[in-house]
């Protein structure tokens, strides 16, 4: 009879000493939004591991319920904290666009990953894969399209007119107000990498915000749009640019296997790796929150931020904005679905909080890029 007592008491701390972990775990976490990157890397780490932390939690929760119900309240106390974290990564709303929704856009934002440009060495595989994106674009009609990983080859070899093909796509012929493409590198003279909008309303402005010699930028239009003037953004923060190597820890993190040899060493790069790109972001992220404070018209920011919603430059950006799967998406919204990695939600579309938005889509049997093209109709009528 003392021994099964002992041992429930051994259990008992055990039980209690990681429930207390798991929910520090969790409250960094919530600290992740919050704390630049620049102050703590492994912060960053933790707003990565937020739905598997929260999931934590709530095993625990479940287990004190037989043991002692009155110690799920240290978990429970955590996940009330972050409720609002919940929110940005899980909704149920799933508001569809109403019948009638005068003076709206649709919006849509894709990273296309060079449409499919280095998925497939077939030429005409890899051309099929990029009419699917075309055909996709035809289907749903965009007024305001933001594409990040833009790629343009003016050359007969490759074949890949994708200005064209956009323009023809959402039938806005060949007239310059209509697009803005802003080009972060060139090779060979007749290769271009970088972003673009393309609209449906005429572009009186346009120029970048972060300029960048890789494929990461930001960039923005000045939309006229009956008689009024909305500003939006296009932005692509830095990824974490993983090499092989990388890639070959994290599926060993996500598989929890752990054969190489020289598992330690990489993970300790990968960490690196990640919290220095976590850093630049946080410099790109404050100067876009700058050009939006400064903004003199309404604004749409569209992107891939590289940046989960318990990242600090998601709530940095979003600050005093609205999102648009908050608003009216349903279930996790995984948009980055990339091989040996976890999936995220890391695109979105925010606007002003003045305006509404409804029927968030993630367009999932679209798998050419490592992302899922995202559209939002948004009413542009102010609420009072």
């Amino acid at each position: 009879m003392q021994k099964n007592n002992k041992l429930k008491t051994i259990l008992f701390w055990v039980l209690l000493s990681l429930n207390i972990v798991g929910a520090l775990l969790l409250l960094l976490s919530f600290l992740a939004g919050y704390l630049p990157p620049s102050a703590s890397g492994f912060v960053v780490f933790c707003g990565l591991a937020f739905p598997y932390f929260l999931v934590l939690n709530i095993i625990f929760i479940v287990l004190w319920i037989f043991f002692n119900y009155r110690y799920s309240l240290i978990s429970i106390c955590v996940i009330l904290l972050n409720i609002n974290t919940i929110d940005k990564h899980f909704q149920f709303r799933a508001t569809p666009v109403p019948e009638s929704c005068p003076s709206s856009v649709k919006v849509m934002s894709y990273n296309a990953n060079l449409f499919g440009l280095y998925k497939d060495s077939d030429m005409d595989k890899r051309r099929q894969e990029r009419n699917l994106i075309f055909q996709m674009f035809r289907r749903e009609h965009p007024d305001i399209l933001c594409l990040q990983e833009f790629f343009w080859d003016k050359s007969e070899t490759l074949n890949f007119h994708t200005t064209d093909s956009v323009l023809s796509a959402l039938e806005l012929g060949d007239e310059p107000q209509y697009s803005y493409q802003y080009f972060t590198d060139t090779a060979q003279g007749k290769y271009y990498f970088g972003l673009a909008i393309f609209s449906k309303y005429r572009i009186v402005s346009a120029g970048p915000v972060v300029k960048d010699h890789s494929s990461n930028a930001i960039i923005y239009v000045d939309i006229k749009y009956r008689g009024d003037t909305i500003r939006v953004y296009n932005a692509h923060l830095t990824s974490n640019r993983m090499s092989a190597a990388d890639y070959a820890v994290s599926r060993q993190i996500t598989t929890n296997t752990y054969q190489d040899p020289a598992f330690d060493k990489n993970a300790r790069k990968l960490y690196r790796k990640v919290a220095d790109a976590a850093k630049i972001r946080q410099e790109q992220a404050r100067l876009l929150r700058k050009h939006i404070d400064s903004s003199p018209y309404p604004v749409i920011v569209c992107g891939d931020f590289n940046d989960t919603p318990a990242g600090y430059c998601y709530n940095l950006i979003s600050r005093k904005l609205r999102d648009s799967f908050r608003r009216s998406g349903q279930g996790r919204d995984i948009t980055y679905h990339g091989a040996s990695m976890p999936h995220y939600r890391i695109d979105y579309i925010l606007h002003e909080k003045y305006y509404n938005s409804f029927g968030h889509t993630v367009v999932e049997e679209l798998d050419v890029s490592d992302h899922y093209p995202i559209y939002a109709t948004i009413s542009l009528l102010k609420k009072h």
